[in-house]
Parts: structure tokens; sequence; C-alpha cells
């Protein structure tokens, strides 16, 4: 499984160049490398700014920047084998992206469940209580998200790094509205 920090609105109504925008903030602010060749997704090296945007935690974190010298670009980069940005496309509907281990509580009874799906429209029921609700009410501690569209850095860990004020800030303004952060393992 390969271990990502999501970056992702706290909106669903989101502007349709959404993507674009964000690889121009990433540029700017040069958190972007080279882009990596891979079939239909967005993905780009670290740039040179990553540790001043991105606080990386714990005493001595492990992060490889680098792609793994005998592999291919292409699976190590599948595999997180180093840390690289994927930008997703946007979605037309929300959706769900949770960790294995993720079991969020349900927001009425406090209930945890390991295995929540969307509803058709868009909610989640709490099997023990009836209640529906909106993901965004649910307690994910951040091993989930709903949204549209992900920023992620892959090959960092939950609890490995976070995103810098700066950035979230530079990122909620492109939709006008916060932007949170998860951990998940694809």
């Amino acid at each position: 499984m390969t271990p990502r920090l999501l970056c992702h609105p706290a909106t669903h109504a989101l502007p349709d160049d959404l993507p674009d925008r964000v690889l121009a903030l990433l540029r700017a602010r040069r958190l972007l490398g080279e882009p990596l060749p891979l079939a239909g997704e967005t993905r780009h090296l670290c740039g040179p700014a990553l540790l001043e945007e991105i606080t990386f935690l714990g005493c001595s974190p492990h992060i490889e920047l680098d792609p793994p010298a005998g592999e291919s670009l292409a699976s190590a980069a599948l595999a997180g084998r180093f840390c690289h940005w994927r930008l997703t496309p946007l979605y037309p509907e929300p959706r769900l992206r949770l960790d294995p281990q993720a079991s969020p509580r349900c927001p009425a009874c406090g209930t945890s469940h390991p295995s929540p799906t969307l509803d058709g429209t868009g909610r989640l029921h709490c099997p023990a209580c009836g209640h529906d609700s909106p993901p965004e009410a649910w307690r994910w501690k951040q091993r989930g998200a709903c949204a549209r569209f992900f920023l992620e850095l892959v090959g960092v860990h939950a609890g490995e790094a976070v995103p810098g004020e700066a950035l979230l800030d530079g990122l909620a303004a492109l939709t006008d509205s916060r932007w949170n952060f998860a951990y998940v393992r694809d």
C-alpha cells in the first residue's frame, strides 16, 4: 500500500480549472520539480522549497526525495518509494478516501465504523443509530477525506509530515474555503 498525505478543499463547489491553479501555485512556491511521466496522471518530483513548506515531524523522519536507483521510475512512483506530488483530476462527485485502518466515528452516537460508504446522496449512514450526515461531520482522526480533488504528497506516512500554514492558505485562496489534510494508504 502506498502512503500519502492528502490535501483537499473543504468545499465541493470548486472551479473547473482547479488542478491548473494548484499546479501554478505549486510552481510559484517552488514545490514542483520535474514532471514524472506516468500514463494518465499528473505527478512531479518535489521542488527545492519542499522542506520550507512541509513540516516533517519526529526525531529523525526518513523521507526519500530522490527516486531509488536500479528501479523503474514508474514502478517506484506507483509504490510510493520516494516523495513526490500527485494531483488527481477534478472529480464530478466527491470521493471518499480512507486509510484501511480508519474507523471514523458517527457525529451523533460516537460509534466507530471501519468501512463507511457514501450513499447515493453523498452522505454517510450510521448503522448503529441510523443518523445520516455529510462525511465532513464524521470524526476521521485524519485517516480519511471526502473531496472532489486531492493534492497528494506520495511517500509520506501518517503523522510524518504536515503541510505548512502558508501552503494551506495559498490553496484556500484558490477555492475561497479552507483546506484540510489526511493520511491514507491506497
